[in-house]
């Protein structure tokens, strides 16, 4: 089923048809769905969505397919199966699209990082424009200290950056933009990328 990750959705037909294991998962717990979410191939997600695979199947942290999307389309092929918006993986991130109910915009995970926050700190200006659009609050901080936007600076990201400017986020300090340490452990943090 790693057409699905090519977007090869003939292929994923062919598979599909041939009664093959839509939801198997690789070594990290993760389905074709998945592959095909987080590329954005909905027309692979749909022969899976209709051969019923698992749209809200968990990963070794805890994540659904819904967390690796990043386009609108397969997004809303993923909504529209009935992916679960409130689920919370392992360290309690939401999903990120989920964020965009008003009354949860600004919701922290453990480490007070927001939708809006891991956006910033991954380059999705797309998805920092929504949460702007959202109402999300631009200069609350994580319990490091740092801003959205001083995530964004400190990885070179100026579109992004230039959205959070523009929604009205305040640089506060020259600390606010200091880069990771060497070494530092970032893992939890790539593994949740949309939380």
């Amino acid at each position: 089923m790693y057409g699905s990750s090519g977007g090869h959705a003939d292929a994923v037909r062919v598979l599909v048809a041939a009664r093959a294991a839509v939801d198997h998962a690789d070594n990290e717990g993760r389905t074709a769905l998945y592959w095909a979410a987080e590329k954005g191939h909905t027309a692979a997600i749909k022969p899976l969505v209709e051969a019923r695979a698992e749209v809200d199947h968990t990963d070794n942290n805890g994540t659904t397919p819904l967390f690796f999307a990043v386009k609108e389309e397969a997004i809303q092929a993923l909504l529209e199966a009935g992916a679960n918006v409130r689920h919370a993986n392992n360290v309690g991130c939401i999903v990120l699209f989920s964020m965009l109910e008003e009354a949860i915009v600004d919701h922290a995970d453990n480490e007070g990082r927001t939708a809006l926050f891991s956006a910033a700190e991954h380059g999705y200006e797309q998805a920092v424009q929504a949460l702007v659009a959202a109402g999300a609050d631009v200069n609350l901080a994580a319990n490091d200290g740092r801003t959205p936007l001083a995530v964004a600076r400190a990885n070179d990201d100026e579109a992004a950056a230039q959205a959070l400017v523009q929604a009205g986020a305040q640089k506060r300090s020259a600390d606010d933009e200091r880069r990771p340490q060497a070494g530092a452990d970032i893992s939890s943090t790539i593994s949740t990328i949309q939380c």
